[in-house]
């Protein structure tokens, strides 16, 4: 193991508590630490309490910012069907500081490029999905990997979602990777240049 995934095990030890040399060198995919720390700390597959409240302060933010829309926001709605081109930037920001919270960035293309307000959410690299392709549920678990730390303290953490949160959190926060560019088969090593 190299530097960078001593410091990874190290700060899945500081949340999680030890892991041991020899488990720590089993762990090569993202999902195999997910489940090594699932199952050791016997988390459950039940709901998530923090995944449902911020999904009802989701609803209640995007029910504020799009008034004109009259039924709430499902959690599998695609969320590129409430954005106009002239003002994504704005109403985006505006969920934001309903939720109080840092939301994920909204474009990677400059927007004086663009003929129509698809194009803010189309991706510059391969393995990108639009955002106009994912679900109100999407930015749910985004926003708790962004987050983890003040949503998900590990003395009230309560199920598999969690754990899984917590890990894409640390993935984007030591080694920036974008949390909706993270999956469960990307290998730590190949993937994200983890040494």
């Amino acid at each position: 193991m190299g530097l960078d995934s001593v410091e990874f095990i190290q700060n899945l030890e500081g949340y999680f508590g030890p892991i041991s040399d020899r488990e720590a060198a089993q762990l090569y995919r993202v999902e195999e630490v997910v489940n090594y720390l699932v199952r050791r700390n016997a988390f459950s597959e039940d709901q998530s309490p923090v995944e449902m409240a911020l999904l009802q302060k989701l609803q209640i933010a995007f029910s504020q910012t799009f008034p004109h829309r009259q039924n709430s926001m499902g959690s599998e709605e695609v969320l590129g069907n409430y954005f106009r081109f002239e003002t994504a930037h704005d109403q985006w920001q505006q969920v934001g500081l309903f939720l109080g919270m840092e939301m994920p960035h909204l474009d990677r293309v400059p927007l004086r490029h663009q003929s129509s307000w698809r194009a803010i959410f189309r991706p510059v690299t391969k393995d990108r999905i639009p955002l106009d392709a994912h679900t109100l549920n999407d930015l749910v678990h985004w926003l708790m990997a962004l987050h983890f730390k003040t949503l998900l303290p590990r003395e009230k953490m309560s199920c598999a979602l969690e754990v899984k949160a917590v890990v894409f959190g640390m993935i984007h926060h030591g080694f920036g990777i974008p949390v909706d560019e993270i999956r469960l088969r990307h290998r730590l090593a190949d993937d994200f240049g983890v040494d």
